[in-house]
């Protein structure tokens, strides 16, 4: 059941960093001053992160003595900096993006949690001009969320497994939408990489389009929640707090109704689509079952050994990064605890 808390005050305000929206709501304290959570999403402020707003709107960081925001940050690499650098202290991007980023830029950083147990990207294209395979990206041009981020790292993997040199490809930021579809009927780009949201959408529409999972050459966790390493073993029972917060909202999301949750995250956050909560509840619930629960309930937020070997052997195969110890890259302790 969702329930609304009557004297909480929501405010709404602009990033305070140099990255895209904020959402902190005005809570009221008791004796003890809540200490400060920022934290990271990898693309803008949408239904992918609901789990995060509805941490912040449904008040289950606040039980946990947390004063919490959430950031849209505008790519990948602009999240990690963020954490890295102390202005904020948790992130959330794809796991193969985040090895990725440990592994060749030395990132201090440990996953603490996966929410996504596989990759929610996949590779769209028109049913009249279909980009079928890894092989079918020679010669063409593929739209992207951001350079540096996780799509192009996945484009990256694909090519590579496909024996399909990155120069015989053009890559170009194009968002995230549905609206990417008319860019290919202009002949500006062949094929895009968007998240599962995208996907259902068109789907929705019954949008003549050909979608693959980028999983089919790039098995990885999905999306991980990570921190700073040095955070893990100075305050354990800091993260503890947030990933319990994080578990709560996940926790309501699963039992439902969903719809009533977007409708109170969407007073508190610039949702995209929130004029329609059912569509956005239906996503949500694909999600859930086809993402979060894709390795039974029992795996929920654990760290899978298999997913993070397959992420390192891509990697690896491709020549990104040669990740010899992936059990180094993440913990359970906390996920054990929930």
């Amino acid at each position: 059941m969702v329930e609304e808390t009557p004297t909480r005050r929501r405010v709404l305000a602009g990033a305070a960093t140099a990255t895209g929206a904020v959402a902190c709501p005005a809570l009221m304290r008791q004796a003890v001053a809540a200490e400060k959570l920022v934290f990271m999403t990898p693309f803008g402020i949408s239904i992918d992160f609901l789990e995060m707003e509805n941490a912040v709107s449904g008040g289950f960081w606040a039980k946990q003595g947390l004063d919490a925001s959430v950031v849209g940050a505008p790519g990948t690499s602009v999240a990690l900096s963020q954490v890295i650098s102390g202005q904020a202290q948790f992130g959330m991007c794809s796991g193969m993006d985040y090895m990725r980023a440990v592994a060749t830029k030395g990132a201090p950083l440990i996953a603490v949690a996966t929410i996504n147990q596989r990759p929610i990207f996949s590779v769209v294209s028109l049913k009249d001009k279909p980009v079928r395979n890894g092989q079918d990206f020679a010669g063409k041009t593929i739209g992207i969320l951001s350079f540096g981020g996780t799509t192009d790292t996945y484009v990256d993997l694909i090519a590579g497994r496909s024996g399909i040199k990155r120069t015989d490809l053009k890559v170009v930021v194009a968002g995230n939408s549905p609206g990417e579809v008319e860019l290919i009927r202009q002949g500006r780009i062949d094929c895009f990489v968007c998240t599962f949201a995208v996907l259902f959408e068109l789907q929705r529409q019954n949008a003549p389009i050909e979608a693959w999972g980028v999983d089919r050459y790039a098995p990885s966790p999905g999306q991980v929640y990570w921190t700073r390493r040095d955070l893990v073993s100075k305050q354990p029972d800091y993260v503890l707090r947030v990933l319990r917060g994080l578990r709560g909202s996940v926790d309501e999301i699963i039992a439902g109704p969903i719809e009533p949750i977007v409708v109170r995250v969407a007073r508190d956050f610039e949702l995209p689509g929130s004029k329609d909560p059912r569509n956005l509840a239906n996503l949500e619930a694909a999600v859930a079952k086809d993402y979060w629960l894709a390795e039974g309930k029992q795996n929920l937020f654990r760290n899978l050994p298999s997913l993070y070997q397959a992420a390192a052997d891509a990697l690896r195969e491709v020549g990104i990064a040669d990740i010899r110890d992936p059990e180094s890259y993440y913990t359970n302790q906390f996920v054990d605890q929930l």
